[in-house]
């Protein structure tokens, strides 16, 4: 491995995690499976993917990436995501951009990887927003665009992604592609921390330091108002 790629991994590791496709599909529900992977077994999930069925081809793929009743394997994981993702199955789309992230069955392709999680993004995905976003922030596979990142942790973050709208807040106090704002910042802050976000409070007293009483009640007016709106006011 080069030193560019080893550098990317290493970021990578730190920025998705070492269980990434497990974590994330955890986070969707149970065990990663849809309601047809939960209720159908191996041999009928695998005959109706053959047939076409991509929802049937994405469960299969979670199943083998996963170690679910059988041998873990990568690149049986690819496959069937990919001809689920090839029929615009977004969350086959996602678990493909993962497993070209990480390089498991198929060699790392960040650029590969951005592409699927663009097309999932573009179909209301979160989590597929959410990581197109931090390599945008971060400049991961592809050119760094604060902006672009911005663009994607707002939609994330709009649908209740608790660590897009934390990321908001930092970018927002740090002017990272924007102005800084504190009353923008410490909005974002406050919908985290709601949401359940722990690390949010060295930031808010820093912030509160430099901010008036009445910045500060707007912050949490702004907030208030978010939640109201469905994020649809933020």
């Amino acid at each position: 491995m080069n030193v560019s790629k080893l550098i990317s991994a290493i970021v990578l590791s730190l920025v998705f995690g070492s269980e990434l496709v497990v974590a994330a599909e955890l986070d969707r529900q149970g065990n990663g499976l849809g309601p047809m992977g939960s209720s159908l077994g191996v041999g009928e999930l695998s005959a109706m993917a053959k047939q076409g069925h991509s929802s049937a081809q994405y469960n299969l793929g979670v199943i083998y990436n996963n170690a679910i009743d059988v041998p873990r394997d990568y690149k049986a994981a690819v496959k069937w995501h990919t001809l689920a993702a090839e029929q615009g199955h977004h969350l086959a789309q996602f678990s493909l951009g993962v497993l070209y992230s990480n390089g498991r069955g198929v060699a790392q392709d960040l650029i590969n990887a951005a592409q699927w999680y663009t097309k999932a993004a573009e179909q209301g995905d979160f989590l597929a927003q959410y990581y197109l976003a931090e390599m945008h922030e971060l400049g991961i596979g592809i050119p760094q665009n604060d902006k672009v990142a911005i663009r994607w942790y707002k939609k994330a973050a709009k649908q209740g992604h608790v660590k897009a709208q934390y990321r908001l807040g930092n970018i927002y106090k740090r002017g990272a592609g924007v102005q800084i704002d504190y009353v923008k910042s410490c909005m974002w802050f406050n919908l985290a921390e709601h949401n359940g976000y722990e690390h949010n409070s060295a930031h808010k007293e820093i912030m509160f330091k430099k901010m008036t009483s009445v910045e500060i009640y707007k912050a949490q007016d702004m907030a208030s108002r978010c939640l109201d709106s469905g994020y649809k006011d933020c």
